[in-house]
C-alpha cells in the first residue's frame, strides 16, 4: 500500500490503521506508511474513509505475499462491509452437507488472531515444532505455496514478513485433542503469537470431544456455532 499526493492531511487514517503503520509526516505534508508494519489488511482503502482517495494498492513481491493472507474488511456481494473477530476456541458444527468424518475432527490454529499480525518465521517455527512432535500439521494455500524443498520449509528471506494471519490445520481423533492443544499452547507462547483455535467436527462427535477437552490442562470456554448451510440456499432463491 502507498499514499499518493492527493492526501488531504486529515490524519484520520493514522488512527484507523490497526497496525499503527501510518504516521503523519509534517515535512512531506502527507501521511506515510511503514512498509514493515503494514500487513496489507486493506482497512485504509476498503473502509473508503480517505477524503482524498489517496491510498493505492502496490504490486511488489512482498505486498503480494501479504495480500494473500486476507483482508480485515471484506466487501461481500451484498455490498456490506464485514469485520471478523475470532474467539479463543470456536467450535463449529458444520455438517450441512453430511461430508464430515465421524471419527476425526479438524482443528485449526489461526496464528495472529484476533489481534491481527504474525511474522512468517513465527508461523514456521510453530509448524515445525508441532510436526516434530508427530502431529500431522498442514497449512492452508496462502502459506503452503511459499514452502520450498523436501521436506517443505519456508525460505529464510521470507521469515521477517508480517501478515494478517496464518492458518495451520491438523486432523485428529477426539482423544488426541488435549495433547495437541497443550503442545500448540507451548509453541505459540514461546514465540509470543496471539492465536485463536477453531474446531470443526461432525455433530456425532460432540460428546467425545467434550469429554476429551475436559482433560486439557488449561480450562477452555467454547463458543458453539452451527453452520446450517442456509446462506447458500438463500442466495440461490434471491431474484
Amino acid at each position: 500500500m502507498r499514499i499518493r499526493s492527493t492526501c488531504a492531511c486529515c490524519w484520520f487514517c493514522v488512527s484507523l490503521c490497526p497496525q499503527g503503520a501510518i504516521r503523519a509526516d509534517s515535512g512531506l505534508q502527507r501521511a506515510v506508511i511503514d512498509p514493515d508494519r503494514c500487513i496489507e489488511c486493506g482497512v485504509c482503502v476498503d473502509s473508503l474513509a480517505c477524503p482524498g482517495s489517496a491510498f493505492e494498492e502496490t504490486t511488489d513481491p512482498v505486498s503480494l505475499i501479504k495480500k494473500g493472507f486476507g483482508r480485515m474488511i471484506a466487501p461481500t456481494d451484498d455490498k456490506v462491509k464485514v469485520t471478523g473477530r475470532v474467539p479463543t476456541l470456536d467450535v463449529k458444527y458444520c455438517d450441512a452437507k453430511g461430508g464430515l468424518p465421524s471419527a476425526t475432527t479438524s482443528i485449526r490454529l489461526e496464528l495472529g488472531r484476533p489481534l491481527g499480525c504474525v511474522r512468517l518465521g513465527q508461523a514456521e517455527g510453530v509448524r515445525l515444532e508441532l510436526l516434530g512432535q508427530g502431529f500431522p500439521v498442514t497449512s492452508l494455500s496462502s502459506y503452503s505455496s511459499l514452502l520450498q524443498g523436501e521436506p517443505p520449509r519456508l525460505p529464510e528471506e521470507l521469515a521477517g514478513i508480517l501478515v494478517l494471519s496464518v492458518v495451520l490445520e491438523c486432523v485428529l481423533a477426539p482423544s488426541q485433542l488435549p495433547a495437541f492443544l497443550d503442545a500448540a499452547e507451548k509453541a505459540v507462547q514461546s514465540r509470543k503469537v496471539c492465536t485463536a483455535v477453531n474446531l470443526l467436527l461432525n455433530p456425532v462427535l460432540e460428546g467425545a470431544v467434550k469429554q476429551s477437552l475436559a482433560t486439557v490442562s488449561r480450562p477452555i470456554q467454547s463458543n458453539r456455532k452451527a453452520n446450517l448451510g442456509l446462506a447458500a440456499a438463500w442466495k440461490e432463491q434471491r431474484p
